[in-house]
């Protein structure tokens, strides 16, 4: 499917097709949380390019920096890296080593524990401004204002949100997880006698985990999603998943 350019080569692909515009060897590659239809990857010599999805058919998602269009190919923004968040050598704290994207927006986690955001709120607030807005400036998260969100180790994108796992073992989230929607970033009070080492998203459905294996999952589950042996939805309490206790988890992706 190639329906927002996010194949990266303006075709459609049935088999892995190599993409040529860049050249350099990819160490990382991001795409939003579910649909994949922006694409970002940084490459071997700390190069970024983005591609896809950049408009929602009425205006510019800004997402894709210095664009307003979808982008069909690559485009590279390594300077724009430098302009927006500083210094990206490796012994730099400004240095950005992810970044996720919702549908609308785009978060990027810095060296130094610090969330920058830009991009299209939608009206659920995928920015973590509590502002229905667009913005190509990327600007610091913040819990309230003006207490910057910090001490992040890792951030993931939901659907229409964003949750981050801080160096506590306290998780964040903000924007819509399956209905309604957080407008800044807001600690998971349900996780406080927690200590989280690990964080992951699906489409609607978010993930945490400790030391022990446990798992705790909220959101969606009307297809088995939370693995808490039900079908239905959890909108509001994390549910609690024992089957994998015992058992290192390194990753949860959807």
């Amino acid at each position: 499917n190639n329906n927002s350019n996010e194949s990266g080569r303006g075709a459609s692909d049935r088999t892995p097709t190599h993409l040529s515009t860049i050249s350099d060897p990819v160490s990382n590659v991001w795409v939003e949380g579910a649909p994949g239809r922006t694409r970002i990857a940084k490459t071997s010599t700390d190069k970024w390019y983005m591609w896809g999805m950049n408009h929602d058919g009425s205006a510019s998602m800004n997402k894709i920096f210095g664009e307003t269009a979808e982008q069909s190919t690559p485009v590279d923004v390594t300077s724009d890296f430098t302009t927006y968040f500083g210094a990206q050598g490796t012994s730099d704290t400004t240095r950005i080593v992810k970044v996720v994207m919702s549908s609308g927006a785009c978060s990027a986690l810095a060296a130094d524990g610090k969330v920058w955001s830009w991009g299209k709120d939608e009206s659920r607030n995928e920015l973590g401004k509590n502002t229905n807005t667009t913005t190509t400036t990327p600007f610091k998260n913040t819990t309230d204002g003006s207490t910057e969100l910090s001490n992040i180790t890792d951030i993931c994108s939901l659907h229409y949100g964003k949750i981050a796992l801080d160096s506590n073992g306290d998780v964040w989230q903000w924007g819509q997880l399956r209905t309604g929607s957080t407008g800044a970033p807001t600690k998971q009070t349900g996780l406080d006698s927690v200590t989280i080492i690990g964080i992951g998203t699906g489409f609607f459905t978010a993930y945490a985990w400790d030391a022990a294996g446990t798992i705790y999952s909220i959101g969606q589950g009307s297809e088995g999603q939370l693995g808490n042996g039900a079908y239905s939805n959890q909108d509001s309490t994390w549910q609690t998943v024992t089957t994998l206790q015992g058992k290192t988890i390194y990753g949860i992706y959807g």
